[in-house]
């Protein structure tokens, strides 16, 4: 039922927003229960929806605009630009394109804004790869201890993005 609900509505701007909004404080949870891993999966997820969902804004998309539409662009960039999109989920690669967006419609990101959201997606990066889902960090005491070493870096970092979105789009 569910997935057939999911599937019959492609996800717009705006829903990449609640959604990350709702990984966010999803994330939170998990860290305050000592679930680290889970935690700091979330919250990368949460990094990953915002950087998207900027970028489309940045490049004129509106908050009802379907996510699909937006893709191809990505494509092209990720040609162009040479940097790996790793599935379309890479940090790296969506603050490059929004950098690059915002640039080509003459609104360049403050230099004070981009040194701070690269600050992030490095600590964030240093933590959280989409592939943290297969994983479980149960049985294996050294991804435990990471993970709770992440998890604060991780968080302020994602905070950041979330308290400074406007700034990264407009």
């Amino acid at each position: 039922m569910l997935r057939g609900l999911l599937n019959g509505t492609p996800e717009t701007v705006q829903d990449l927003l609640f959604a990350a909004d709702e990984r966010f404080f999803d994330g939170f949870e998990l860290v305050i229960q000592g679930r680290y891993f889970g935690g700091v999966y979330c919250m990368g997820y949460t990094a990953e929806m915002l950087l998207k969902a900027a970028t489309f804004l940045a490049d004129g998309a509106r908050p009802n605009d379907f996510v699909s539409a937006k893709f191809g662009a990505a494509r092209r960039f990720a040609k162009v630009s040479g940097i790996d999109p790793e599935h379309f989920h890479s940090l790296f690669f969506w603050a490059s394109y929004l950098i690059d967006r915002r640039q080509f419609n003459g609104n360049a990101m403050s230099p004070n804004v981009r040194i701070e959201m690269d600050a992030c997606i490095r600590n964030i990066t240093a933590s959280w790869l989409v592939e943290m889902r297969y994983r479980s960090s149960a049985s294996d005491p050294l991804l435990e201890a990471a993970s709770v070493q992440s998890a604060a870096p991780v968080y302020e970092s994602v905070d950041w993005l979330r308290s400074n979105f406007g700034r990264l789009w407009r």
